[in-house]
């Protein structure tokens, strides 16, 4: 497993809930998820390289050229070549106050 040496490539952006940096990164095509009318299918990433250490664990794991990702499973662990990457969704406070009710931080 590796953390990828700088951030993701993709669509910088910022997250409209929260105001956090993001890049948009397409899902693998040969991953089965709703795609736009383009056929495409973004994920917001947090941006930079992903901290081994962190509390939240991986939940996608970028090509060697980190153009694209895909999720990390159980079935398909993080491949050798890969990146390390955290989707946004796991740590946006905006997304965590509405699941749970809590004061945004």
């Amino acid at each position: 497993m590796t953390a990828a040496p700088g951030g993701p490539i993709g669509g910088a952006r910022t997250c409209t809930a929260c105001g956090a940096p993001i890049v948009l990164v397409p899902v693998n095509r040969n991953v089965p998820v709703r795609r736009d009318e383009r056929g495409r299918r973004r994920i917001p990433l947090n941006p930079g390289a992903f901290d081994p250490a962190s509390p939240v664990p991986a939940s996608h794991a970028l090509s060697a050229g980190r153009r694209e990702c895909r999720p990390v499973t159980a079935a398909d662990p993080i491949a050798p070549h890969e990146h390390l990457a955290l989707t946004h969704f796991a740590t946006c406070p905006a997304r965590s106050h509405a699941r749970t009710g809590g004061p945004l931080t």
